[in-house]
């Protein structure tokens, strides 16, 4: 396989000059008001395709999606298919903003893809009635946010680009951005999108499974509630934690309940002691923001004024160090001065005795030549 190039692109084998010639460089052959028409052309127009009884779209779409690849190969790369000419001026421009809309297609695709993909890689199985509820609701939360990307046709977009552009389905060549992507599994992200897909499933099965699980979770966060200790100082990040995990259960039932008082299975529940467990829970987490909010910044204070003694004995010990070097050093300097000093005096010493030793025996030799 070969791959894109800075700007996108890789070296496409010529196997489809013949589609481009006849698809998008017929303009240069037809009329100048024909070609005005084509090069004020957008990439969704020409790209797009209407059903009747003489034309099959998924065909014309086809060839339309490889043509498209071949002639933003050749705009990036500037190597036009054998025996054409490069177009007119207005239509090369035309060409320039479809590959430039490309680009953003890409870049779409390398943004959101990862996410659509892992969705559907760790939800595609997933059953609730085996999960258990938080399980269960985060699955529904991701699969809300998953649809909402199918209904802003952003999923369709990101899949379809990595079909066309980082797959050789439609040409010799892909986006080097999309290549450790997985493009390859575009399909099972268009499948997900469907109106009857898995996802809607997950969606329809997962608010009974909630409904079922809610009374057993209604006793268990009955008495939960967040506390703080009996005095300030006996913060700490594990008592913390404690709380911020009751927050956390909390959350999760009050989501469930919300769920469930927007649904149709909520019936089997009486609404009032639904409303009445919403609105417990809501004052509950109130307080829990409180008593958190209040530890959190305990904590960091502490840890602030921990940070600030370290820094200072630190500092402290550090003063020590330098002037117990410097003593050390003076004390290092003093004795080798007194060394030298002594050195000194010995030499003095040893060249005084020297002198009186020749001194002495200049004598000797003076009273022996006189020959008394």
């Amino acid at each position: 396989m070969k791959k894109a190039t800075a700007v996108g692109v890789a070296i496409l084998a010529a196997t489809q000059s013949q589609a481009l010639a006849a698809v998008l460089y017929k303009a240069s052959s037809n009329s100048q008001q024909e070609l005005t028409y084509v090069a004020q052309l957008t990439y969704e127009g020409y790209m797009s395709c209407r059903e009747d009884a003489r034309t099959n779209c998924e065909i014309v779409k086809n060839r339309k999606k490889s043509s498209m690849k071949q002639v933003c190969y050749s705009v990036w790369t500037g190597n036009w298919p054998a025996g054409t000419e490069p177009p007119d001026a207005a239509t090369y421009q035309m060409y320039t903003n479809w590959c430039r809309h490309v680009q953003g297609e890409i870049q779409l695709a390398a943004r959101e893809y990862p996410a659509l993909l892992s969705f559907v890689s760790k939800y595609r199985d997933f059953t609730p009635s085996e999960a258990n509820p938080r399980q269960t609701l985060n699955a529904l939360r991701n699969s809300e946010t998953f649809l909402l990307k199918c209904t802003s046709n952003t999923a369709q977009r990101s899949a379809e680009a990595m079909e066309l552009w980082g797959t050789t389905k439609y040409g010799d060549w892909t986006a080097r951005q999309l290549d450790d992507l997985v493009p390859s599994r575009y399909s099972e992200v268009l499948t997900a999108c469907g109106k009857k897909s898995w996802v809607q499933t997950l969606v329809t099965n997962s608010t009974p499974v909630l409904l079922s699980s809610w009374s057993s979770l209604k006793d268990s966060t009955s008495s939960l509630s967040c506390q703080a200790p009996a005095k300030q100082n006996l913060w700490n990040d594990k008592f913390l934690a404690e709380q911020i995990a009751s927050r956390e259960e909390l959350q999760g039932f009050a989501k469930i309940s919300s769920i469930l008082s927007d649904s149709s299975a909520a019936k089997t529940i009486d609404r009032n002691q639904l409303n009445e467990a919403v609105e417990a829970t809501r004052n509950k987490l109130q307080e829990c923001e409180g008593v958190i909010s209040s530890g959190e910044d305990y904590i960091t204070k502490e840890k602030e004024r921990i940070e600030r003694e370290r820094q200072a004995k630190a500092a402290a010990e550090a003063e020590r160090a330098r002037r117990a070097a410097e003593a050390k050093a003076a004390a290092e300097r003093n004795a080798a001065a007194a060394r030298a000093a002594a050195a000194q005096r010995d030499a003095a010493v040893r060249a005084a005795a020297e002198a009186q030793r020749q001194k002495n025996a200049e004598r000797q030799k003076l009273i022996k030549s006189v020959g008394f």
